[in-house]
């Protein structure tokens, strides 16, 4: 019975060996695998870094563009409500102010006329003070000679 005992002993002993052996095998196999899964991690790590990198420059470019775009049209928007703000400005001075200064140029025009025309009446006048100031002194020149001829005779 010993030996049975020892028989059993010893296949159990070889039995154990092999389980140790092939549980060595297994560890060398995970430590492999752990080894393999990690260069494979690492390479997907360093292919997804570079899918997002570019991808991230992609969207920076589109967003860049979209935001060109975006400033242009608000310009477009901003410079086309000043316009129509200055057009109503513009309507709102034409129609409140045009009137008032039509009639003020009109006042001025009217003015000037009247202006000229009496200078070119003072003008006349002046001409025909003159012309009758040169008659009456010649004829006071001429009563004057008169006069000392009579008195002479």
């Amino acid at each position: 019975m010993e030996e049975k005992i020892l028989e059993k002993l010893e296949k159990m002993d070889s039995k154990i060996d092999r389980i140790e052996t092939r549980i060595d095998e297994m560890e060398t196999k995970f430590d492999e695998l752990r080894v393999e899964i990690k260069e494979e991690i690492a390479g997907l790590e360093e292919k997804l870094r570079t899918e997002f990198k570019q991808e991230i420059a992609r969207l920076e470019e589109k967003l860049r563009i979209e935001f060109k775009q975006e400033v242009a049209n608000l310009q477009e928007n901003v410079t086309r409500k000043i316009k129509e703000e200055v057009l109503d400005y513009m309507f709102v001075f034409e129609s409140d102010y045009g009137r008032k200064i039509n009639i003020m140029y009109e006042e001025l025009m009217a003015r000037n006329e009247k202006t000229e025309a009496l200078e070119k009446s003072m003008i006349a006048l002046e001409r025909r003070v003159d012309k009758n100031s040169a008659f009456i002194f010649r004829y006071e020149n001429q009563n004057a000679t008169l006069e000392k001829t009579k008195n002479n005779d």
